[in-house]
């Protein structure tokens, strides 16, 4: 059969294409890169795996819409030509395989720990003020840092506190950077729906986007490599997402811990100061101090045995959205959308 294509359809598709969605992208990379950052002190020092963590996720998200918004551009190139040579009745081959990737392209757990708020003390997190934050009680860091001063004052007293101490300090965590960041990556997720995805489906194969008109067996190919790139953005999205719901996960748990210890600590020192205030009840303020030491041990250990879970819980629900290790299909940790294959061809004796 003969070639049957709309160009100037094609064309207009390829304008709104390379107008809104590849700028919609390069927007939505540099908000996420400015965004996901948490500030000082991060997660807290005992936690600094799991920001690691979190950090390669978001890192790999901002390189995937980069790659998202090279990838559109490739397409928009590819569609000119086939609106162009069809006119000719010259064969088009359109065959793209973005980036040619190489290991300067992937994003390690090495990059994560490096953009820690413990090993990146100068950098700053763009969120809208207040937002995200009312939603949560917050402990901020100068209460933690204050009822550190009074567990001090404890172990002064009793000597076996000391532990919790050292514990706690690991602890002390920025929970208002990270309920201020979710707010902002939910806006981010929110903004990657509706409009970029929705529009960059309208515009290839929507009712009056690329394919409307195009009527040759290429349009199979073209339809394939536009759902491809359709679903690793949607992937991105998801995953982008799931990270906003990952902080607020944290966030509740060192609020939980933070707001239970920063009750108990004044009672506490009262108490031991009572104690040791006479001579015989010293004894009684170090075996109070000792279990007090191991009862709150074991609670700083179990809120970071569940924050642990929560890495696993989210590392399973990027997994399911987009079958990667730790997000990208090939487990190579370079941004699918770099490897994405555009390709489609148009034949005039087809």
């Amino acid at each position: 059969m003969s070639i049957k294509i709309n160009p100037d359809t094609i064309r207009n598709a390829a304008i709104g294409l390379e107008k809104n969605v590849a700028p919609d992208l390069a927007s939505l990379a540099g908000r996420l890169e400015r965004a996901y950052p948490i500030l000082a002190p991060g997660f807290g020092a005992l936690l600094i795996p799991v920001e690691a963590y979190y950090n390669q996720v978001a890192l790999y998200h901002v390189e995937n819409l980069k790659a998202g918004r090279a990838a559109v551009e490739a397409m928009v190139v590819g569609l000119r030509r086939t609106a162009d040579n069809y006119q000719l009745a010259e064969e088009v081959n359109v065959t793209n395989l973005l980036g040619a990737p190489g290991r300067d392209s992937d994003v390690s757990y090495g990059d994560g720990f490096a953009h820690s708020a413990w090993n990146n003390q100068g950098a700053e997190t763009y969120y809208a003020a207040g937002a995200g934050a009312q939603a949560l009680q917050v402990v901020e860091v100068p209460a933690m840092s204050a009822g550190l001063v009074v567990a001090a004052a404890c172990a002064a007293v009793s000597w076996p506190f000391g532990i919790v101490i050292v514990i706690a300090t690991g602890l002390v965590a920025n929970v208002v950077s990270m309920l201020e960041v979710a707010a902002q990556l939910d806006l981010i997720a929110s903004d990657f729906a509706e409009p970029t995805i929705t529009r960059y489906r309208a515009y290839t194969t929507g009712p009056s986007g690329a394919t409307s008109g195009w009527e040759d067996s290429s349009v199979a190919d073209f339809i394939r490599s536009s759902e491809d790139l359709a679903g690793e953005l949607s992937q991105s999205q998801e995953c982008v997402k799931a990270l906003a719901g990952f902080l607020r996960a944290v966030a509740a748990a060192l609020t939980g811990l933070w707001v239970a210890f920063l009750a108990f600590l004044p009672a506490f020192f009262a108490t031991l100061a009572g104690l040791a205030a006479t001579g015989y009840g010293l004894p009684a303020a170090q075996a109070l101090g000792a279990l007090a030491a191991e009862v709150w041990s074991g609670v700083f250990a179990m809120v970071v045995g569940a924050i642990g879970t929560f890495v696993a819980i989210v590392s399973g629900i990027l997994s399911m959205v987009s079958g990667i290790q730790p997000m990208d299909t090939q487990g190579d940790n370079i941004p699918d959308l770099k490897q994405i294959r555009l390709e489609w061809t148009t034949n005039p004796t087809d």
